[in-house]
């Protein structure tokens, strides 16, 4: 079986980010299948150039895991509507990647962004095969809750893409047992939406490790160091965390 995966946020295990579809890849190749992803040639988190270009589509190998960079424009972080630009950007140029991938089986979508899910639902429909979504996050409920969206015909329209995805996918992947019983009550069938949690391989830390290097580097030999290692965003109430590190 050979799977196709669209993220335009996907990163490597030395790039700063989640690696969640890294390790999905790796089972992926462990169970003796193939699998390519197709994502931005801009990092998510810093904006900057992830590889070396070498024209519209890049491709680079990741541990066995065939990438295929697509052309983003660098906008991400310059404001809300430089970020849609950048998203539409990378909608467009993750279906011409996709359909260079060759010969493939299944085609997955993951969300939010909701924008690269169409990227995949696409090529599912030109390539005639399934077309496997993800919910990572409840998407526009997360921007309509954070006040992002606040346009009542955005809202619509958003809500409108939301279901239209979820009505064509072969079948639904979601991290969260809430966003399970979410699109349950929705009216989808229970049968067509499977849990895959977020998690830790433990093969990828060393339990002997005291941390040595970063104390040295940072004058920290004497002191009770406390890491905070989750996502800066809206969503992550910065200031509690600030409050948080002060006490």
């Amino acid at each position: 079986m050979h799977l196709l995966l669209i993220h335009q946020a996907f990163v490597g295990p030395n790039e700063p980010g989640g690696t969640r579809h890294y390790e999905l890849a790796q089972h992926v190749l462990k169970s003796g299948h193939r699998c390519s992803i197709v994502a931005s040639d801009i990092s998510y988190l810093t904006g900057q150039q992830s590889v070396q270009k070498t024209g519209l589509v890049s491709e680079q190998d990741c541990n066995g895991v065939r990438v295929l960079r697509a052309y983003t424009y660098p906008a991400l972080h310059r404001s809300f509507l430089w970020r849609i630009i950048s998203f539409l950007s990378f909608m467009v140029m993750s279906v011409w990647a996709g359909l260079r991938a060759g010969p493939v089986d299944v085609v997955m979508g993951t969300s939010p962004p909701i924008f690269q899910a169409v990227s995949a639902w696409l090529v599912a429909v030109l390539r005639r095969k399934p077309f496997l979504l993800e919910i990572r996050d409840l998407w526009p409920e997360f921007a309509i809750d954070m006040g992002v969206l606040k346009n009542p015909t955005l809202i619509w329209l958003s809500r409108w893409l939301e279901g239209f995805l979820y009505a064509r996918a072969t079948h639904l992947l979601v991290n969260s047992p809430a966003y399970r019983a979410y699109l349950i009550n929705k009216g989808i069938s229970a049968t067509k939406v499977s849990l895959i949690s977020n998690g830790v391989d433990p093969d990828m830390f060393t339990p002997e490790a005291d941390g040595q290097t970063i104390r040295q580097r940072w004058n920290l030999d004497s002191c009770f160091v406390v890491t905070y290692a989750g996502a800066l965003g809206l969503a992550n109430d910065i200031p509690v965390i600030l409050q948080a590190a002060a006490q």
